[in-house]
């Protein structure tokens, strides 16, 4: 709820990063937190700012991609997000097999480079919230998309996220 809420006032770019990057300091908290009182806030923060940037993300890609290419963008996502859950969880064996903190360096460090990838790819594609006073393109009229660079950056991104966070 919050994540479309954010979405509709910050525009669906600046949500996603500040998911990603939300996501990274809340994991981190978590991680560095021993008393109960510190777990608790910084888990409610974690579990709030992890999926912050999913209704995003969804909106972003019915605003960008072009209407024949919307399913396989959809796919593609659901794809990302499975793969990394797959991935991430002899990932998750192995970092707890060494040292259990390393599942919350790893997460936060996945979903950090998640947002900076993400944040250096959107730096141009398009502005980072609406103009005031201008007409932003909906669903019927998306911002054509020269080639299909910018899904397979999402798609990684969802990956990278995905990858610890399962």
């Amino acid at each position: 709820l919050l994540g479309g809420i954010l979405s509709d006032k910050l525009g669906h770019r600046n949500t996603v990063i500040l998911g990603f990057f939300g996501a990274a300091l809340a994991i981190t908290l978590l991680g560095m937190a021993h008393q109960f009182e510190h777990i608790v806030i910084a888990a409610a923060c974690m579990g709030l700012l992890h999926r912050l940037n999913k209704p995003a993300i969804t909106a972003l890609v019915a605003e960008i991609i072009l209407a024949e290419n919307r399913k396989r963008a959809y796919h593609l996502n659901y794809w990302a997000n499975n793969l990394g859950a797959a991935v991430a969880m002899p990932v998750a064996g192995i970092l707890a097999s060494v040292n259990y903190s390393l599942l919350f360096v790893g997460d936060a460090l996945t979903a950090f480079g998640a947002g900076v990838l993400l944040w250096l790819f959107f730096q141009n594609q398009f502005p980072a919230s609406p103009v005031v006073g201008t007409k932003t393109p909906t669903a019927s009229q998306p911002v054509a998309m020269q080639s299909d660079h910018l899904l397979w950056v999402i798609a990684f991104g969802v990956f990278l996220f995905s990858c610890i966070y399962a």
